[in-house]
């Protein structure tokens, strides 16, 4: 196909229907900057009628792609899965010949439901471009809480296996996850701009030619967040970071936020009980 465009947008969306007008509308508004876009948003098993919407949906503000990604329900674990699907994207990108100057990898759930800010892209990218030598990609916090420690690696700060805390069971688990996930959200939403050697939080801007260099797929031996895999892989063949920006805000999801005891406890008994 050889398309050029100065942005692609990529996303994987299940159950999207109360949040993906505002990402749709923000697309518009980005598009007046006289910027040519491109979307490629990969779906599967959605039971709220996502399917149907996204299949069927046009916009002539920018050029849009619905893939299928029903291949997907075979990995059962939910990292794994979202590394095949991250990188079928990627893959399609690739297999035809589409290319920009930015990739944009924008979660689609209520990460996105106030929409995407047009003059922080703007902004984000200029950064990018300007410090193209030192920089890779820029991502997102998020209000009222950054909430995405399971991608983060700051530098002798925070180097944390957050899967292996979020899937232990034991009486410590949620001692645990205070210290090391709950109270970390707190403080990192607080901190100046960091550059990381892998960070996401639901939005995350790559230079082109940088992301074609990472992978996604993860080892079902060493299972970690699908951006780990991918931002060390650039990391570690350019020398460059991601810088992790207060100048790019989304919403933190429900899910996300930090619990107290009392929450953390009900939510366990509330997950047991809908898995049995």
């Amino acid at each position: 196909m050889n398309k050029k465009y100065d942005i692609i947008f990529l996303g994987l969306a299940k159950n999207v229907t109360k949040t993906i007008n505002a990402f749709f509308l923000s697309l518009e508004n980005i598009s007046k900057q006289n910027l040519k876009l491109c979307i490629i948003i990969g779906e599967n098993d959605s039971t709220d009628g996502s399917s149907d919407y996204l299949k069927n949906y046009s916009n002539d503000k920018f050029d849009y792609i619905y893939l299928e990604t029903t291949f997907l329900r075979k990995y059962k674990n939910r990292i794994i899965r979202l590394g095949y699907g991250r990188q079928y994207l990627k893959d399609y990108i690739l297999k035809n010949k589409f290319s920009s100057q930015f990739i944009v990898v924008v979660d689609l759930d209520e990460v996105i439901i106030n929409g995407i800010e047009t003059i922080q892209l703007l902004n984000n990218f200029k950064i990018l471009e300007d410090k193209k030598n030192y920089l890779f990609g820029v991502s997102s916090k998020s209000r009222p809480y950054y909430y995405d420690l399971l991608p983060l690696i700051i530098k002798d700060y925070y180097e944390i296996d957050v899967y292996k805390i979020q899937t232990k069971v034991s009486l410590k688990a949620f001692y645990e996850r205070n210290k090391f996930i709950y109270d970390f959200q707190k403080k990192i939403s607080k901190m100046r701009d960091v550059d990381t050697k892998s960070s996401h939080n639901g939005l995350t801007i790559y230079l082109y030619k940088d992301y074609l260099l990472g992978n996604y797929f993860v080892s079902e031996k060493n299972i970690r967040s699908e951006h780990i895999n991918f931002n060390s892989e650039i990391h570690k063949k350019t020398g460059k970071y991601i810088r992790m920006t207060n100048s790019l805000i989304v919403n933190t999801p429900q899910e996300h936020m930090p619990l107290t005891f009392k929450e953390f406890f009900v939510q366990k008994i509330m997950k047991f009980l809908k898995l049995n």
